[in-house]
């Protein structure tokens, strides 16, 4: 009896190289990105090659460019959130996000820690280290409308992943299990490309765990732990966002990678947000 697996998260670079000599493709220059991002199997990858390669025909090329090679990606990749998350189009880059540049700096740092994942985790082995957890968890905190949605757009857009924002009314049941099975569904959907996971208002699903005094709290605090579970074992980007930071379970603090503080803008910055808000069509005096 022969099995045939996939290839480990990080073994796959070698495969990859392979497939895009094969197909006469520089690995370093688009195709590489999207090896790594998309958990495909290499059949799927020949199917995507050939479309792209068909794209580039029809307008007078031999070779797909990166954009094209991105979009047969994302057509080929079908979530079925079932109404449970949507996809939020990433409109704004790190001009339009105006924030304090220690809090914009350590957004960058974020972004730079995804783009070398495969480099730390894979070429250095540092995955040898951690039997997992190697995702990146971040929680935005600070009041309605500081720019914590924002600042998501900005991270998906930079690093060219799509966005989902979790519909917390489809998640949350109160019937036993159903919201674990919810959130199972999401991660698994998400891993198919390590898109980012978007939990507004999170404080709603990652309430303080309680002392257990009936069936009710026990189960509460089932989920509650499921939850953090699910958030250590999926290796994308998972963004929670909250205005009470305060109702936040300790241990969901403690487990969260960066933590960052929207706070509501200054004079300065407010003088700046005005100055943005009209676009450059917008007809206006001195």
């Amino acid at each position: 009896v022969f099995e045939i697996r996939e290839p480990a998260e990080f073994a796959r670079r070698e495969l990859g190289i392979r497939l895009a000599e094969k197909w006469k493709l520089p690995f370093d220059d688009g195709f590489g990105e999207l090896w790594e991002q998309y958990v495909f199997t290499p059949g799927q990858f020949h199917a995507i090659i050939e479309q792209a390669k068909d794209m580039a025909l029809a307008r007078g090329g031999q070779h797909p460019s990166r954009d094209e090679l991105r979009e047969v990606c994302r057509r080929q990749t079908e979530y079925r959130f079932e109404g449970k998350a949507h996809r939020v189009r990433a409109k704004f880059g790190w001009e339009d996000l105006v924030l304090s540049e220690a809090s914009k700096q350590l957004l960058r740092d974020i972004c730079t820690r995804m783009k070398n994942r495969e480099l730390v985790y894979g070429a250095w082995n540092f995955s040898s280290r951690f039997s997992y957890g190697m995702g990146t968890s971040i929680l935005f905190t600070g009041s309605p409308g500081t720019g914590k949605t924002m600042a998501a757009q900005v991270m998906a857009k930079e690093l060219e992943l799509e966005l989902f924002r979790i519909n917390l009314s489809a998640v949350v049941s109160k019937y036993v299990g159903e919201t674990e099975k919810n959130l199972n569904l999401i991660f698994d959907e998400a891993s198919k490309s390590l898109c980012i996971l978007f939990f507004d208002e999170a404080d709603a699903l990652f309430g303080k765990r309680s002392e257990v005094k009936d069936a009710q709290d026990k189960y509460a605090n089932a989920e509650t732990a499921y939850l953090l579970q699910k958030m250590e074992e999926y290796e994308g980007i998972v963004i929670l966002a909250t205005n009470y930071i305060q109702n936040f379970d300790e241990a969901f603090k403690r487990r969260i990678r960066f933590m960052i503080e929207f706070p509501l803008p200054d004079a300065k910055r407010r003088l700046k947000i005005w100055s943005q808000v009209y676009p450059r069509q917008t007809p206006v005096s001195e």
